[in-house]
């Protein structure tokens, strides 16, 4: 790897698509206020997609649910008054994108173990789905190629290549494999590190800061359905827009959480602004910022005002985001360029600086709300892994009142502070609850067993568990939350079959094929027998008036 990154650095291309490009500036400011809880405003886009998708696709959707999994609901019952229901991928490198795509495929209609075990229909049934780190990976390769099955995702098919986790994360990957030669494999890989050295120094010569960040984000390029120029192209804000699925309203809107670390910081606190990034805006709805930017503007220069001075198109592209939430990885990257001969110079000198190891934003919130806004000085955001505060699954923006989320089905793939497995023990969840706390009304989050430590003893983190509802514990009033459906990446299984450490970027093809089988029968299981057996009445506990309900909640 050593030799061809550096024949790669010291023999530059030329290549355009990756560099931001400046475009005319719209006459109105780019920069507009969220407003206070309970006030809060969503983007026009936002607001749009999900009335055309609840009312042109969820109610068939939700009728032939309810209709299909013996709930005991009639869809006539909710005239149109359906639940608004949330998808929440955690972090946790590849283990996370992998659990996502193994434990979403347990609730695809389009499976066939998944229509028989009457568990079939709930990701269909989705408004939104956020993500962050590893489960952003997931996220934006599901999305960008138009929602295949998720197996097709993962391993390929005749129309896409899949995730080829077998071959290093920083090599390219192969469409045909048994075509190439040792030596044609060697020119191709030396070519790819040459094109992700080239695109990076396209950024910073157009006047860009850029970190390992943007190192990593062509390596994501495999996640990315597009060949042509390995994805230097693509863009959040339009790649998905593009797809049949978006245009269709088929797809749920997509939120990646983020977080961002000031100068001198080593971690986030749990009360530092989050920020999300959509197709249609990067915002933080914190009342200490509440503002945000079209996300086709991103790397725009603003006044203090909002009114844009430089208006640039392509900083967000879509593995430069994807990555933009993983930071956590950064220090491993930027320890193995230590390896490498670069020459000096300002590209060099950018990728081992201490700030390289996050996402380099120039800020679009520079000078906005200079009283509790704590990034309002700062000419650059440096962000940071979207769980690095502690909250491993994206529940805040489900959480919000504007977006009135009545149910979350969170994932959860991250590893637990006591753990010595790599699985989880509910502390994402106890983050979330702890900051819910902190920031007083802004959001309400479902009442808590006393600690995690008393989560983990009551068996929550191995078995699928309800919080929100028929709780034993006091709360106050005029409280409303969403039910949180949590979903652990519980042990399956002898040795290690889904609790990999979140640093381990390669898998064979049998590991891979383990880890989706484990990961979908973790979903597809509910709480499993003593002797590791299905629960065979877990597809129908979403009938609150069903005995079965009762076992799942908290």
């Amino acid at each position: 790897m050593n030799i061809l990154a550096w024949l790669s650095f010291v023999l530059p291309i030329v290549r355009a698509g990756y560099a931001p490009k400046t475009v005319p500036c719209p006459t109105a400011a780019l920069v507009r206020t969220t407003g206070l809880t309970p006030s809060q405003s969503l983007s026009t886009e936002e607001t749009a997609y999900i009335q055309a998708r609840q009312s042109s696709v969820l109610p068939l959707l939700w009728s032939q649910y309810t209709e299909a999994t013996s709930t005991g609901y009639a869809s006539a019952q909710f005239a149109n008054n359906w639940p608004n229901l949330g998808i929440a991928v955690s972090g946790g490198g590849l283990r996370a994108a992998q659990f996502a795509a193994g434990a979403l495929s347990a609730f695809d209609n389009r499976n066939a173990s998944a229509v028989a075990a009457k568990t079939a229909g709930v990701l269909q049934l989705a408004s939104r789905m956020s993500a962050l780190s590893g489960g952003s990976w997931f996220l934006t390769s599901y999305l960008s190629h138009d929602l295949p099955s998720l197996p097709a995702l993962v391993f390929g098919d005749d129309k896409i290549s899949g995730w080829q986790l077998d071959v290093p994360l920083t090599s390219p990957t192969l469409q045909k494999r048994s075509l190439f030669t040792a030596a044609t494999h060697f020119l191709d890989k030396a070519g790819w590190y040459r094109a992700m050295f080239a695109d990076v120094a396209s950024k910073l010569a157009a006047g860009f800061p850029v970190s390992i960040t943007d190192l990593l984000a062509r390596a994501l390029q495999r996640f990315s359905p597009n060949d042509a120029d390995r994805g230097a192209s693509d863009t959040f804000s339009t790649a998905l827009k593009v797809t049949s699925s978006y245009s269709s309203h088929r797809m749920p809107y997509p939120i990646i959480v983020l977080n961002v670390l000031k100068d001198g910081q080593i971690a986030t606190n749990e009360s530092d602004p989050i920020f999300e990034i959509t197709p249609s805006e990067f915002a933080s709805y914190d009342n200490a910022v509440s503002a945000a930017i079209p996300t086709r503007y991103l790397g725009s220069k603003m006044d203090t005002t909002g009114k844009p001075i430089r208006c640039v198109t392509g900083f967000d592209n879509l593995g430069f985001v994807a990555a933009s939430s993983a930071s956590l990885l950064m220090e491993n990257v930027q320890s193995d360029l230590k390896s490498i001969p670069l020459p000096s110079g300002p590209l060099a000198d950018a990728l081992r600086a201490p700030q390289a190891l996050t996402a380099r934003y120039p800020n679009p919130f520079r000078g906005i709300n200079i009283n509790t806004n704590q990034e309002a000085d700062d000419e650059v955001l440096s962000i940071d892994d979207g769980g690095m505060n502690g909250e491993v699954i994206p529940l805040w923006p489900h959480l919000m009142r504007a977006r009135n989320t009545d149910v979350v089905i969170a994932l959860d793939a991250s590893t637990g502070a006591s753990s010595t497995t790599f699985h989880p023990t509910g502390d994402s969840l106890f983050a979330a609850a702890n900051r819910a706390q902190l920031l007083n009304d802004q959001v309400s989050f479902p009442p808590m067993p006393s600690s995690v430590d008393a989560f983990v003893k009551a068996g929550y983190a191995n078995r699928p568990t309800f919080l929100g509802c028929e709780s034993k514990f006091v709360v106050k009033a005029g409280d409303t939350y969403p039910l949180i459906v949590y979903i652990p990446n519980r042990p399956i299984g002898t040795g290690t079959t889904t609790n990999y450490s979140a640093f381990d970027l390669q898998y064979t093809l049998a590991q891979q094929t383990v880890f989706f089988d484990s990961a979908h029968e973790i979903a597809l299981s509910g709480i499993p027998g003593a002797d590791g057996s299905r629960d065979a009445q877990w597809g129908t506990p979403f009938d609150a008036l069903h005995q079965t309900f009762r076992r799942y909640v908290h």
